[in-house]
């Protein structure tokens, strides 16, 4: 029941999505699932996220040692899983500028990330910045 509950309101959310919201008009991000203790960070300010909250360009998210994250990529249907003891940014959502295949860029500032993203378009990406370069998961 919980799962289509959240499903539920990942779909009222993606109908009633608008530009005006700051997500972007092709690619929505949703937290579909939450173990542990995890923050969602929005204009500055760390809170605790939610399955079903939606994320814009510059929120971040950080793990603890006993959580996962799980964000879903709307209409698309990838996922990306942010693992224990990691921090993200999300720098962009959709495609923009130089950067047309990508669905979004996220910045990865320590820990890791897990991504499924068969249900992605082809030739679109999620694009992962590190210390160590910038990586498409396909």
């Amino acid at each position: 029941m919980k799962q289509f509950l959240a499903f539920l309101v990942f779909v009222l959310g993606v109908a009633c999505n608008s530009p005006k919201t700051g997500r972007s008009a092709n690619t929505n991000l949703s937290v579909a699932d939450v173990r542990g203790s995890a923050e969602v960070r929005r204009q500055g300010t760390w809170e605790r996220i939610q399955a079903g909250h939606f994320l814009s360009q510059g929120d971040g998210i950080r793990t603890g040692a006993d959580s996962q994250v799980d964000l879903q990529f709307a209409p698309h249907g990838g996922v990306l899983t942010v693992m224990p003891n990691s921090a993200i940014d999300i720098d962009q959502l959709g495609s923009s500028g130089t950067n047309q295949t990508a669905v979004a860029t996220i910045r990865l500032s320590s820990g890791r990330v897990v991504g499924d993203t068969l249900k992605l378009p082809k030739g679109s990406k999620v694009m992962i910045k590190t210390n160590a370069g910038t990586f498409g998961i396909p």
